[in-house]
């Protein structure tokens, strides 16, 4: 049988035939075509090598035409004829296409979604943004580079083009988000070193030593609306929480209604600590106000942080 796109395009299974049945092309030894009842239809390549036979898939007829099936199938031809074992030519691709820094990438980022570790959280969806942008836009130069390739020299050149383009600070947090991923990499046995972690240019960023006076907050405070934003602002005033706590604080975790020996306070659970450590905080009369204001217009969540972008300013000067 000429197996032309035409051809394939008509074969069928009749009710007689097993599934996976092959057919076999008249002109070039070996190429077939195998075709499943679910209609997947799959191009290969049958030969024998040292007293043995195999099949070698070329892909599905859906995206391998047959002129590309048939000088596939005469590449690897040539290749048995030279005593070479084109199945492992592949394996030995594959392995090598595995061991690149961009495929090592999305499993580290995959599994940082979906932990394999029993008990093992997710990664906060913010935090994985930033990481994902770490090593997969700031580190796009070495994508395709082998991961035991990676030098020490190649850590420090790609530390210093990140801080001239993007700034010192996002050098510092690249080069900690590849540390990590590069300590990932050596958990799984692809690498032996992490020469991130050899690297000492990062972490030089310089603590913030910036707040805000009293005149300042005051002045904060009374720019503060009666709406949710403003309920959010004055919270972080009154609890030093970080903005995401407090931006989505539920009333499970607060004890509002006390007595002489029960106080107000705002257990923040370990789930949504960025310690993972439950945090309690005492509440003062102001801030019991706020939230007992707050809970007359809204049910489970005390207020709920929906944009981001209008407390940005918050994580400036």
């Amino acid at each position: 049988m000429n197996l032309t796109d035409a051809v394939i395009a008509k074969l069928t299974l009749s009710a007689a035939d097993p599934d996976g049945k092959i057919w076999f092309d008249d002109k070039i030894s070996g190429l077939g075509v195998r075709i499943y009842r679910s209609g997947r239809k799959t191009w290969l390549y049958q030969f024998r090598l040292a007293g043995r036979s195999y099949k070698y898939e070329l892909g599905s007829t859906e995206k391998v035409m047959a002129s590309k099936a048939r000088s596939d199938a005469k590449i690897a031809a040539g290749h048995v004829e030279n005593k070479v074992n084109p199945l492992d030519l592949r394996r030995q691709a594959e392995a090598k296409h595995k061991d690149q820094f961009g495929e090592l990438v999305e499993e580290y980022l995959e599994e940082k979604l979906h932990p394999i570790k029993p008990g093992k959280t997710p990664m906060r969806p913010r935090s994985y943004a930033e990481v994902k942008r770490h090593l997969e836009d700031h580190c796009r130069s070495l994508t395709h580079r082998p991961i035991k390739g990676i030098t020490q020299d190649d850590v420090a050149i790609l530390y210093k083009k990140i801080s001239r383009t993007s700034g010192a600070g996002a050098a510092s947090h690249t080069w900690s988000s590849l540390r990590a991923f590069m300590h990932w990499c050596m958990g799984r046995g692809v690498l032996e070193k992490n020469v991130a972690a050899l690297y000492d240019g990062g972490g030089t960023n310089e603590p913030r030593e910036r707040t805000l006076d009293e005149a300042e907050i005051a002045i904060v405070w009374k720019a503060c609306g009666e709406d949710q934003f403003g309920s959010i602002v004055k919270l972080l005033i009154l609890t030093g929480g970080r903005r995401d706590e407090v931006g989505h604080m539920h009333v499970d975790e607060l004890t509002l209604e006390t007595n002489h020996w029960v106080k107000p306070t705002w257990l923040l659970p370990a789930d949504r600590s960025k310690n993972r450590r439950e945090h309690l905080t005492p509440l003062s009369d102001t801030a019991v106000d706020i939230l007992k204001k707050a809970l007359e217009t809204r049910e489970a969540h005390v207020v709920r942080l929906r944009r981001y972008a209008r407390l940005q300013w918050l994580e400036q000067g």
